[in-house]
């Protein structure tokens, strides 16, 4: 899914705040945010990688 659908999705998370989240991620190694791709210069997020996200937030909780 596009950044701009994730945010619908997030009840409203900024398109900053999303790629501020991109930014901590760092040669494959965790950072904030859902994992992300890119299809060329275009960024993804897949379904599962968010659902992961949110279900490792919801236990860290």
């Amino acid at each position: 899914m596009s950044p701009e659908t994730l945010s619908i999705l997030l009840d409203g998370i900024g398109l900053s705040t999303l790629a501020d989240w991109r930014a901590t991620w760092k040669n494959g190694r965790e950072g904030e945010g859902p994992r992300f791709f890119k299809v060329g210069r275009l960024v993804r997020y897949s379904v599962a990688a968010v659902e992961e996200w949110l279900t490792d937030l919801e236990n860290a909780s």
